[in-house]
């Protein structure tokens, strides 16, 4: 049959001058088509083998690296087309803020090394919660040669990015469902946090054990994550043991607020929490409904109890839960492994109050008398702190003046506080 058919098309073909004329003309058509695309083939195949391309969008922590970088350049203080930022400085300094000039949405022409590089920006709109408008960036970047060349360009990015922050911690904060730079903050030692009993010497040796079995976890099968609850009156430094214990380990603090962010927003925070970084949940004990989400605008127990250990958890972060109420804390919360450590920093102790009165006044004799004597009066290291900084110029106003801390204080009892 496949003969007669050859036989068939063969005689139309040598007879037929029509439709000889119409496969000559297909056949050219096809060739012609093909021999079109030719350059194009040859461009795109040329820039696979000649030119880098590497895409990074404003979720990864490269992106803060390359716009650091961006900001430094001579492009950016000539360029017609820019953006403009605001830096956050440190949230307890009294400097203003600064401007960051970094080139705006399009493309861009620069130079690194001598080597031409393309910048292309993009900026797309979404919609956000609650009908908000918001807009999510990336960085296209494009260079001629081997990826080795992008890759160093990265490499000196997040060198200059980790130089300027050698001495701060960063603080990102939650919102409308992305991680947002919020602001740096100055690193403290632990020291500067003036604790009660062994608790300083307890979570440094924790979180230390913590981060060098990293290997040991995944070979138990053991999810590489801890939890700490941080307890007691307001106004004993839980914040302030957070921010020094983010120093000693150089993990940047990531912050949601539970209550002004919905449960899809709040799992893809979570999913996007990076490793090594601190999880800050303030106030957890007014952060959620019961079982059941009935309020929009919290989050439900059984969601974050998902978030914190369940399948789609993220690991390799440590994650800090503060409360002034520990009783009203279900008690799934706060089991093993999503709190594996509990510490409560109580009102100031003697010891706490001495070592303070010391710190204001290094030549004073009586701070042990002076710890003796606050203890008594029950009150907060905050509370504590302002009357020394009220009477830091005179150190017999701050001996004899205790009175003004039990006339603040209702339920003290009144006595004779002077020294």
């Amino acid at each position: 049959m496949l003969n007669q058919l050859y036989e068939f098309v063969f005689q139309q073909l040598s007879k037929n001058d029509l439709v000889a004329g119409g496969a000559v003309l297909a056949i050219a058509a096809y060739i012609l088509s093909y021999v079109k695309t030719i350059p194009f083939t040859l461009l795109y195949w040329g820039r696979l083998c000649f030119v880098t391309e590497i895409d990074i969008p404003d979720k990864s922590e490269s992106f803060r690296w390359v716009t650091l970088w961006l900001s430094k350049q001579k492009y950016c203080k000539k360029a017609k087309r820019i953006t403009v930022e605001a830096k956050h400085s440190d949230r307890d300094s009294m400097e203003r803020n600064e401007a960051v000039i970094t080139p705006a949405p399009g493309t861009h022409l620069l130079f690194w090394r001598g080597r031409p590089m393309i910048l292309i920006r993009t900026r797309k709109e979404v919609q956000g919660e609650a009908a908000l408008k918001m807009y999510r960036e990336s960085w296209q970047i494009k260079m001629f040669g081997s990826r080795v060349g992008i890759e160093e360009f990265v490499e000196e990015c997040r060198v200059m990015s980790e130089g300027q922050k050698e001495n701060l911690i960063e603080v990102i904060e939650a919102e409308r469902g992305h991680w947002e730079k919020c602001s740096t903050r100055r690193k403290r030692s632990l020291d500067s946090v003036l604790l009660s009993d062994d608790m300083q010497e307890r979570l440094t040796k924790d979180i230390n054990k913590f981060i060098a079995a990293e290997d040991w976890y995944h070979g138990m099968n053991i999810p590489w994550r801890r939890g700490y609850l941080l307890h007691g009156p307001p106004g004993n430094g839980k914040s302030s043991l957070i921010t020094a214990v983010a120093s000693e380990i150089n993990f940047p603090i990531y912050i949601i607020n539970l209550r002004m962010n919905n449960e899809g927003d709040i799992i893809t925070l979570m999913s996007c929490l990076p490793k090594k970084s601190i999880l800050l949940l303030e106030d957890i004990d007014c952060a959620f409904n019961k079982r059941k989400n009935s309020d929009q605008t919290r989050i439900s127990l059984s969601t974050l109890l998902n978030m914190l250990d369940g399948v789609n958890a993220s690991e390799g972060r440590i994650v800090f839960m503060t409360t002034n109420h520990p009783e009203k804390l279900d008690p799934a919360l706060i089991r093993p492994g999503r709190v594996d450590l509990k510490l409560e920093l109580k009102n100031a102790s003697a010891r706490q109050a001495s070592a303070l009165y010391k710190r204001f006044f290094p030549h004073a004799k009586c701070h042990h008398e002076f710890g003796d004597k606050v203890q008594g009066l029950n009150i907060s290291m905050a509370k504590l702190q302002g009357y020394l900084l009220e009477h830091r110029d005179s150190l017999r106003d701050a001996r004899c003046n205790l009175h003004e801390l039990t006339r603040k204080e209702p339920n003290a009892k009144v006595q004779d506080y002077s020294i």
